[in-house]
Order: structure tokens, then sequence, then C-alpha cells
């Protein structure tokens, strides 16, 4: 099985994720978020990915698409969870609701296909068969090219593999967050599908300068894993152990993070938000060229340190530390 990418695609690939433009970390408006988008694609990008549930924003991404091509790019959304008309939060895998969030989806980009739509978790009220069996139906009659899942542990992708196949699989992951990732990335070595995982930079904090604090309304301060010691620690390590290895090489933290996850077998595209063509720029630089081996392993060590000095100081996993 080969997911059906652009003939000018190339793998593994860097995708714009738009859910900064909800205005969860800061302000954009229409016409920086066109800046960003237009930089992305000038710079080789083609992935550009976003979910009924982010918030507009006051942004039209009808309008976005329209400004630089929709032949250009490659859409993904997801369904499952969205909003009703009050705004609402709404979560159901059933197929009605699945067909009628892929139509709201094509009306809402001004699209007549999707390129990818994926279950954006696993649904509660529908089992694999009815909802994944929905997303089949959809690719089969066209109207979307490639279908995935999100946020699925293995048991759960085999169960839905049963029905069809797996084109992309969507899971948290990075530098310093691999629940899972191996026997993942197994299945999907084995099968053909992609990779496409989220927070790899750790919104932000994989960066040559995690903030220390941030803005009133920015998502980060209601997540336990960037508040107080914790935080500060990670970041304190980031600093002293992750930036020098990246100064030694000419690089910046972000390049590191975004190297390595291109770096893992079974990646193919891997999205990143941005509040900046500034951002979008350095971002694109990390999918130049593999990262070499030897700085992969430079920093594996460093994770190694990391772990071993979190188990020493408070006798937990570095994810249990993270609350995650």
């Amino acid at each position: 099985m080969t997911p059906n990418l652009p003939s000018s695609a190339t793998l593994p690939a860097l995708g714009l994720g738009t859910f900064p433009f909800s205005g969860v970390f800061t302000s954009l408006d229409q016409q920086v978020a066109g800046e960003i988008l237009s930089t992305y694609v000038e710079n080789g990008g083609w992935y550009v990915e976003t979910a009924p549930v982010y918030a507009p924003n006051g942004i039209s991404l009808e309008q976005l698409v329209k400004s630089v091509g929709r032949e250009k790019l490659f859409i993904a959304t997801k369904c499952v969870t969205g909003r009703d008309a009050s705004g609402t939060t709404v979560r159901s895998g059933k197929g009605d609701h699945l067909r009628q969030q892929c139509h709201d989806e094509l009306k809402r980009l001004g699209v007549d296909h999707l390129d990818l739509l994926q279950l954006h978790t696993v649904p509660e009220d529908a089992d694999a068969q009815e909802s994944f069996g929905t997303l089949q139906g959809l690719k089969d009659e066209g109207l979307v090219r490639n279908v995935g899942l999100s946020n699925v542990s293995l048991s759960q992708l085999q169960e839905f593999a049963a029905v069809g196949p797996v084109d992309f699989v969507q899971n948290r992951f990075s530098f310093i967050y691999r629940a899972q990732h191996r026997e993942i990335e197994d299945f999907c070595l084995a099968n053909g599908t992609l990779l496409n995982p989220y927070q790899v930079i750790e919104r932000g904090l994989l960066t040559d300068s995690p903030r220390e604090t941030f803005r009133d309304g920015d998502l980060r301060n209601s997540k336990y894993e960037y508040r107080g010691d914790v935080y500060a620690y990670i970041r304190s390590w980031v600093l002293s152990d992750l930036r020098p290895i990246a100064e030694a090489h000419g690089i910046s933290v972000t390049q590191l993070a975004l190297g390595w996850a291109l770096y893992q077998p079974a990646v193919g595209v891997v999205p990143v938000g941005a509040t900046s063509t500034e951002q979008v720029r350095a971002n694109m630089r990390a999918s130049a060229g593999p990262l070499p081996a030897g700085v992969v392993a430079e920093m594996e060590w460093a994770f190694e340190r990391l772990e071993g000095a979190v188990r020493d100081r408070v006798g937990l996993s570095l994810d249990e530390y993270r609350g995650l």
C-alpha cells in the first residue's frame, strides 16, 4: 500500500499545522496567516493540516487555499471531534456524523476533495467498522484521497486496519515523548502506513530559547507539563544539554528536534505550526537533508542523561514526571 501523494512530493517532509491560527499561542490575523502559508509553499512545502475543532479566530482557510492555489497543496483534516452551530464541542464516530463532517470540511476549505481525512480520536459511540468503514466509503467515492487515524494504541490501530488500509497514523511524538512509538512504527513499516506525528517541538519547548512564562490566554498555561518545576527542569536541560549539540553542528535546537523526527524510519510528514514567516523559514531548513547519524547519537545520549536524572531526582519516568 502506498498513500496517494502529489507526484512532486518527496518524503520525509515538513508540513504546516494550522492550530496556531486559532490564536492559542499568540494572536494572528488573515494577513499574517496568509504570509505564513505563502512562505511555506515558496520554500517547497505542500502538506497543510487543519481540523474542524480548531477555532477559526477570524481566519478563512478557504481564502488562504485560494491565495496559493489548491493544486499546490495536500490538505489534511480530521473528523469525529468538531463544533456544532453554537460552538459546542461534539464528538461522534457515527457514519452520518462523519459523512456530514467531511462535507462541512469540503465547504469550509472550498475544495472538491480532501487529501487526507483522519479520525481525530477513537470514537466512543461507534465501532471501527462503522467509523473507519465510513472513511473508506468516502475514499471510494473520491471525496477523500487518503484516510487515517490519530491518538491510537497499537491494538486499536490493528482493529481499524482490519476494516481497511490505514494510510496515515498521527500520534503525539517527539524527541522527549515516545510512548508506544516503536510498536506503532513497526506496524507502519510493515503495512506501508506513514506517520505524521504532532507536537514534535513540544509547543516551543524544544527550541533554542524556550519561553520562561506565557501570556494570559496561552494554551500552555493550562497544561501541567508547562508549569512550575517540571517545565523549568526540562527547559534547563534543553539549554544546558541540547542547545550545545545544536551549536556545535551549526543548527538550531528546533532543527535538531525536527531533524530527529524526520530521521525516524516510518515518519512521512512532520506537521509543525508557526506564528511568523521567520519560524517557517527556520523550520523548513530542518528538512533540507537527513540529520547525520552521529548527531542523532549525541542527542540520544543527552536524552538518556535526562531520563536518568529525572529518575534519580524524583523516582519517576520522564513521561510520569511530565504528567503524560
